[in-house]
C-alpha cells in the first residue's frame, strides 16, 4: 500500500475515533428507537469480549449477510457502549458496497466515521487489490475486519458456498 493510501486510511481511523463521541450514541439510540432485540445480549457481549481478549492480534470476522445493516447490528451485539471507546481497535472495519450509501452525504459521512472501506461490486482488479491491501494493512496493525464472504445478502439465511465473491 502506498504512502498516500496509508495516510488517508490512518486519517479515517483518527477521525472515526474522534467522531465516536457522536456516532456511538447515535447507533445505540437507533437500535432503541427501531426496537431491535437481541436475545441474551449481555451473555453474547461477554462471550465476544472473552474471545477478543484471549487473542490480542487482528481478527477477520466472517458473517452471513441477511440485511443492509448487518455490520452495524453485529458491532452493536458484540460490543457494549463503553467498549466502543475502550477497545476501538476491536470494532471491525467493514466493506460495504459503495452504491448503497455514497449517494447520501449523511450516510457517506456516517460510514466513513464508522470504519467503512467502500467496495465497488464488479469493480476493476486494481480497485479490488487496493481494498485488500487496506485490509491487510489494518490487520497487520491489529485492527479487526468484518467481511461477508458471499459479497451480497443471503435470501435463504444460508451461506452460498458455490457463489461467494472473496
Amino acid at each position: 500500500m502506498d504512502a498516500r493510501s496509508r495516510f488517508w486510511l490512518q486519517l479515517q481511523n483518527v477521525l472515526g475515533r474522534l467522531g465516536l463521541i457522536f456516532v456511538a450514541p447515535f447507533y445505540f439510540l437507533i437500535v432503541r428507537l427501531m426496537n431491535y432485540r437481541i436475545r441474551n445480549l449481555r451473555e453474547l457481549r461477554r462471550q465476544c469480549s472473552s474471545e477478543l481478549d484471549s487473542h490480542r492480534g487482528p481478527w477477520i470476522i466472517c458473517a452471513n449477510h441477511l440485511t443492509m445493516i448487518d455490520s452495524f447490528l453485529l458491532s452493536y451485539a458484540s460490543f457494549g457502549f463503553i467498549r466502543h471507546f475502550t477497545h476501538y481497535k476491536q470494532i471491525p472495519w467493514n466493506l460495504p458496497e459503495r452504491s448503497n450509501f455514497q449517494n447520501n452525504i449523511f450516510l457517506a459521512v456516517l460510514c466513513y466515521l464508522s470504519k467503512c472501506i467502500p467496495v465497488d461490486r464488479g469493480g476493476s482488479r486494481e480497485k479490488m487489490k487496493k481494498t485488500l491491501d487496506q485490509c491487510i494493512y489494518l490487520l497487520r496493525h491489529g485492527h479487526a475486519v468484518m467481511i461477508f464472504p458471499e459479497g451480497g445478502r443471503s435470501r435463504t439465511g444460508r451461506v452460498d458456498k458455490d457463489n461467494f465473491s472473496y
